[in-house]
């Protein structure tokens, strides 16, 4: 909405125009538009896969705080990188996070040390697109 409020008073239908308050807002747009999809979708599958409403909800906060920190610093005529750097720190903490904690309760759904073995061959094979051997 902001974006769209400035464009309407600056008279700006496309890119910046120039204008470095219009790059600036475009700036903080960006950013969210980045990141903010991909943790949201891990966050949602890792929600889908069972009760984790403390973790969910703590991904969630540390993603929200994180971009409105993000957006702050960055919104600013002068930079407040303390805010830019908190912003930065909180939604990548998020999306390790939740990628980390798919990942944990991937691997702790394969039952024997046999099953993570045989999952490893194929993650392999299929990347390499070739039959390797793990078994002595």
């Amino acid at each position: 909405m902001r974006n769209l409020r400035l464009r309407r008073r600056l008279k700006i239908a496309v890119s910046d125009g120039g204008d470095p308050r219009m790059l600036r807002a475009r700036c903080v747009r960006e950013n969210l538009v980045e990141y903010a999809p991909l943790t949201l979708l891990s966050v949602f599958i890792l929600e889908s896969l069972g009760p984790r409403e403390v973790l969910v909800h703590g991904l969630c906060a540390c993603l929200l705080l994180g971009r409105l920190a993000g957006a702050h610093g960055v919104s600013q005529t002068k930079e407040v990188f303390k805010y830019r750097f908190f912003g930065t720190a909180m939604t990548f903490a998020a999306l390790v996070d939740s990628a980390v904690s798919l990942l944990v309760l991937y691997l702790s759904r394969l039952s024997t040390e046999d099953a993570i073995r045989t999952q490893l061959y194929r993650c392999v094979t299929v990347a390499l697109g070739q039959n390797i051997e793990f078994y002595p």
